[in-house]
């Protein structure tokens, strides 16, 4: 049972448990709350559980898998990094103009997820802000359609799960260190979210 949608991350996850354990066949029921995911494994109606790591999540986890988040322009957008500083002012809406990061004099529109959202509830954690939902904002549901709205609009910037970064968008580097494995997994990229998949 997974606190995620069924998306890219969670397919990925899932593949990774099945190939530690061949011998199993996994089946995923994606969507729930954090709350019920973890409600269903302890009445053993699941066998594991995908929850985003909090303080109180029982411990040992089958396993821990990392997730990142990239911030993604449009390619025809210059800029190539932004600090972490100046990307937690675009998520509180401290900057509105993109002359403030170096660009044109032109509205920076922050695409976003609803805060209802696992993704927006996730930023929402990361920056402390008890919302998203600024005047301004474009909101769509999905990583894939925040990814899509970016790639149309050249004014557009937002922050997607890695696995959403694609060839028609422009992923930035943060603190000048880009979302790579490498990166990621000796703990130097700095937006990066700790899954636990747990055990009954």
């Amino acid at each position: 049972v997974s606190a995620f949608e069924d998306d890219a991350f969670l397919k990925m996850t899932a593949q990774e448990y099945a190939m530690v354990h061949p011998e199993l066949r996994v089946r995923i029921r994606s969507g729930l709350t954090r709350a019920a995911a973890l409600q269903q494994l302890d009445r053993g109606e699941a066998d594991l559980a995908v929850v985003l790591t909090l303080p109180g999540n029982r411990a040992p986890a089958a396993f821990t898998a990392l997730r990142p988040f990239v911030p993604i322009c449009n390619p025809a957008n210059p800029l190539e990094s932004i600090s972490s500083r100046r990307l937690t002012r675009v998520v509180t809406g401290d900057i509105k103009n993109w002359s403030e990061l170096g660009g044109a004099n032109a509205p920076l529109k922050f695409m976003v997820y609803p805060d209802t959202s696992v993704e927006g509830g996730m930023l929402r954690a990361k920056y402390e802000q008890k919302t998203l939902n600024l005047p301004g904002r474009i909101y769509e549901p999905t990583p894939r359609g925040v990814a899509a709205l970016v790639a149309f609009d050249p004014l557009g910037i937002a922050l997607v799960p890695a696995e959403y970064v694609t060839a028609d968008v422009k992923p930035l580097k943060v603190d000048d260190i880009a979302a790579t494995q490498g990166e990621i997994g000796a703990g130097r990229y700095p937006l990066t979210f700790r899954i636990d998949v747990l055990l009954s």
